[in-house]
C-alpha cells in the first residue's frame, strides 16, 4: 500500500497465469483471473473515512478469493456471487465491483474460467473420461452448458481441445 497526499494505491504483481503455473495448477493464459490487482483510489477529504474503507476491503479481496479459490469452492454447483461474497465475507457488491474493475470481468466470466481450467486438468489427468463427468466435477451439472462454455474460453471444443493437447511432435534423428 502506497499512500500519497490524495490517492492510496494497491499493487499485485501476481497474475492467474503466474500463480496457476508456479503452484504446478492450471492457468488461464493472458487473463489475470487469479485474483490479482493494480487500481488507484482516490480520496476526496470530505468522504476519507467511506473512500479508506473501501480501500481497505479491496485490498482484502485478493487474499480471500486466493483462499477460496485454494479450496476449489468453484466446482461446486449453484455458485453465485452472493454465496461467494458471504463466504469469503464481504458484501457483493464489492465482489462485483472488484471483479468488474479491477480484474475487467464479470462474475459469470470469472467463475467459467476457472472451471474451464480445472476442466483441462481433469482431462489432461485421466485422457477416456467423459465430458458428463467433467461438467460435473467442475460444478456445471449440464454438458451442453459446460461444452458451451468450454468453446467460449478456449475457442475449441473440448474434445478438439484434447486431441490438440495430446498430440504428440514427432521425434528428431
Amino acid at each position: 500500500i502506497k499512500n500519497n497526499d490524495n490517492m492510496t494505491s494497491f499493487v499485485s504483481s501476481t497474475t492467474f497465469e503466474d500463480y496457476f503455473y508456479e503452484s504446478c495448477s492450471f492457468g488461464y493464459v493472458g487473463t489475470p483471473m487469479y485474483v490479482s490487482y493494480s487500481t488507484n483510489i482516490q480520496e476526496n477529504k470530505s468522504y476519507a473515512p467511506t473512500k479508506i474503507e473501501y480501500g481497505k476491503k479491496m485490498e482484502q479481496i485478493p487474499v480471500m478469493l486466493n483462499d477460496w479459490i485454494d479450496r476449489k469452492q468453484f466446482c461446486r454447483s449453484g455458485v453465485s456471487i452472493k454465496s461467494v461474497a458471504k463466504e469469503i465475507g464481504i458484501n457483493n457488491n464489492y465482489l462485483s465491483k472488484y471483479l468488474n474493475n479491477v480484474l475487467g470481468i464479470t462474475f459469470h466470466q470469472w467463475l467459467h474460467n476457472l472451471r474451464i481450467e480445472e476442466a483441462k486438468v481433469l482431462m489432461k489427468e485421466n485422457p477416456k473420461i467423459k465430458l458428463y463427468e467433467v461438467a460435473k466435477a467442475v460444478g456445471i451439472p449440464e454438458e451442453y452448458n459446460f461444452s458451451r462454455w468450454f468453446k467460449i474460453i478456449t475457442g475449441m471444443t473440448a474434445n478438439e481441445w484434447r486431441v490438440k493437447s495430446y498430440q504428440k511432435t514427432p521425434l528428431s534423428d
